[in-house]
């Protein structure tokens, strides 16, 4: 019986929603700082490995954007 299990953090996938404004700045390999409420003294770096096809629909005021992935 498996009591815990301790997953590899070595190397994290964050899927991040980007303004739609702010697309045509992001290309594929760009670096990305992220900041995450569960550590909040540190910040990761990543790069910027997939960029959607299309935009989502924000749950805010009608905002529109595109998700993205990044390796961190």
């Amino acid at each position: 019986t498996v009591l815990l299990t301790v997953a590899d953090l070595s190397e994290m996938e964050a899927v991040v929603e980007v303004d739609e404004t702010d697309v045509p700045e992001i290309s594929l390999g760009d670096s990305a700082n992220l900041e995450i409420d569960a550590f909040p003294d540190r910040i990761f770096t990543g790069r910027v490995t997939k960029i959607a096809n299309s935009s989502i629909q924000g749950a805010t005021a009608g905002l529109s954007g595109r998700s993205t992935d990044q390796s961190v």
